[in-house]
């Protein structure tokens, strides 16, 4: 999805539920949309350039943004990570480094088989769920074994 369908997407949600996409919450939401990564709260504060832009003014909007589904916030252990949560689709899945903290998202969802399983023995309807996987990137893998051969 590019940038322009986001913000129509956003613009429409804002909308139906009568706000407005003012200049600082557009501003936040292009940081969020032009850093293809998961971030903190912090980050985002830290990512602001614009001197009337204030912390409040970022929780605010970022608590907005979550109410109407254009956030969703995802938990890696001792921070909340956020990212757009714009298409009606499962959560995708995470692999976290312990090393370098990175998070790469899969694509994939490996999970369907096990859901249509559920639905068939125990009638549960699954809506949503989150599959993270902790362990080490291949870059710092490799790291690891260059500096082993040192």
């Amino acid at each position: 999805m590019d940038s322009k369908t986001e913000k129509e997407i956003v613009i429409k949600r804002l909308k139906e539920k009568g706000y407005l996409l003012t200049s600082q919450r557009e501003y936040i939401l292009n940081l969020i949309i032009k850093n293809d990564r998961h971030l903190t709260i912090k980050d985002i504060c830290n990512l602001v350039e614009d001197p009337t832009i204030g912390q409040s003014t970022v929780y605010r909007a970022i608590k907005l943004f979550l109410s109407l589904d254009i956030l969703r916030k995802i938990n890696f252990g001792e921070n909340d990570y956020y990212e757009l949560s714009l298409e009606n689709k499962h959560n995708h899945h995470h692999l976290i480094c312990s090393e370098c903290g990175k998070i790469i998202e899969v694509g994939f969802d490996y999970l369907d088989e096990l859901e249509n399983k559920v639905y068939e023995d125990y009638g549960f309807v699954v809506k949503n769920h989150t599959l993270r996987f902790c362990g080490i990137c291949k870059e710092c893998t490799m790291k690891r074994s260059d500096d082993a051969k040192t």
